[in-house]
């Protein structure tokens, strides 16, 4: 924009709205530039790319300065010379520069998007493999506890076959282990006998 506007300036004079137009580019230019140096602070290299596009963009500011000078003074065909010769080359410099500072940001956010998509996944892995092993632990507790029951039913199923076989010692108690369905059963089959 702000080239357009200098080169409308250079084209007509007269334009008023040319002039408001380099002016708030300008501004806007100079903005831009203030603000990304506010966010490339605590990166040394960036910082040094930008005082770079910085410095070339206060020598643009001269050449803007005299090609406007040029054309208040009526010598049109000398601020275009100047504008092709200088304010040109510098703006393809400026232009270049942060072309290049933003493909090093892009390039920096691809790697810490990989960077957080590889904790993410690792997160992942681990939140998987916990959940397997609380399932396997579950599995073994369940087992046990299953094993632990039908130990305690065969006492008790071999307990009411020899009573009804005939030949019982009426004598025997059965083991009373635990608070449980299990232990009440076998302390009542104690009590029946």
């Amino acid at each position: 924009l702000m080239g357009q506007a200098l080169r409308n300036i250079i084209l007509d004079p007269a334009n008023a709205k040319a002039y408001q137009n380099f002016d708030k580019a300008t501004e806007g230019m100079d903005s831009l530039l203030n603000d990304t140096r506010d966010l490339t602070r605590a990166d040394g290299a960036q910082t040094a790319a930008l005082a770079g596009i910085i410095e070339r963009r206060s020598l643009q500011k001269g050449f803007q300065k005299e090609i406007r000078g040029l054309v208040e003074g009526g010598q049109v065909e000398a601020a275009k010379e100047m504008l092709n010769a200088k304010e040109t080359p510098v703006w393809r410099e400026i232009r270049q520069g942060l072309l290049d500072l933003i493909k090093t940001q892009k390039g920096r956010i691809k790697a810490e998007e990989a960077a957080v998509r590889d904790r993410a996944n690792e997160a992942q892995r681990i939140s998987l493999g916990l959940s397997l092993l609380a399932a396997g632990v579950g599995v073994v507790l369940g087992l046990l506890i299953l094993s632990n029951i039908v130990v305690h039913l065969k006492r008790l199923g071999d307990s009411m076959s020899t009573l009804s076989s005939g030949d019982a010692d009426l004598t025997a108690r059965l083991p009373v282990e635990g608070d449980n369905e299990l232990g009440r059963i076998a302390a009542s089959f104690n009590v029946f006998m």
